[in-house]
């Protein structure tokens, strides 16, 4: 599909693309340009797990706020790497 073609219907474009489909735009007969879906990241949890050392330290009792325990940690393990 040309450039000009595409530019009258990218909103019909955008809709191709939410249903999975790809479209290659040219400019002069060559292509110059791809319109497709985007992937959403998975979120795999647990692939750290066993992989950072002293992480059963981290301290998140109820008394604790998550970012000042992380911030802990940190500062732990850069003590334990000079």
């Amino acid at each position: 599909m040309s450039v000009t073609e595409a530019k009258a219907v990218l909103s019909l474009l955008v809709e191709d693309a939410i249903r999975g489909e790809e479209t290659i735009i040219t400019k002069y007969g060559k292509p110059v340009a791809k319109i497709v879906p985007i992937e959403k990241p998975k979120i795999i949890f647990g692939l750290l797990e066993g992989k950072l050392e002293g992480w059963d330290d981290v301290d998140f009792d109820d008394n604790s706020h998550m970012d000042e325990a992380w911030g802990n940690w940190r500062k732990k393990l850069e003590r334990l790497g000079e």
